[in-house]
């Protein structure tokens, strides 16, 4: 049993230097050609993904920021109305930093006219676009201020 062991370990030595030092059948040295088009196919198809990911990851990011961009501008203008803007129907616009466009509207909402009151009551609506003319966000509130005499 012994002897077996020992041919047996004997064996896998030999298979193990066999296949660190290459087939015994080729005793060339290198890559064939096919060898290394495959090799150059999957680091190919590996990359396309990479870029893939990369680019989507990018546009994402992109898109994000124009939308904090947004909100910063959005929240700004709907907190200046009635103090450095005069609260009035009418419409502001602007752009964002990377040239798309913005735009308020303030709307006058009706009272019920029974009794005149001092404060009106303004609709003010917020829109921020992209440059492809896609809505990036809409911000919607209701304003109190003086009624004009």
């Amino acid at each position: 049993m012994i002897q077996n062991n020992c041919s047996a370990l004997s064996y896998f030595r030999s298979l193990l230097r066999r296949a660190v030092s290459g087939d015994s059948r080729r005793n060339e040295a290198g890559f064939t050609v096919i060898e290394v088009l495959v090799a150059f196919a999957i680091l190919s198809l590996a990359l396309v993904g990479l870029y893939d990911a990369l680019a989507v990851a990018y546009h994402s990011a992109n898109a994000s920021r124009m939308q904090e961009e947004a909100l910063a501008v959005g929240r700004s203008q709907l907190e200046r109305i009635g103090s450095d803007i005069p609260a009035k129907p009418g419409k502001l616009s602007g752009s964002l930093s990377d040239s798309s466009p913005w735009q308020v509207v303030i709307t006058e909402i009706a009272s019920n006219g029974s009794t005149p009151s001092l404060y009106q009551r303004y609709a003010v609506a917020y829109e921020a676009r992209d440059a492809q003319n896609r809505p990036i966000l809409q911000l919607k509130t209701i304003r109190i201020a003086k009624a004009a005499r």
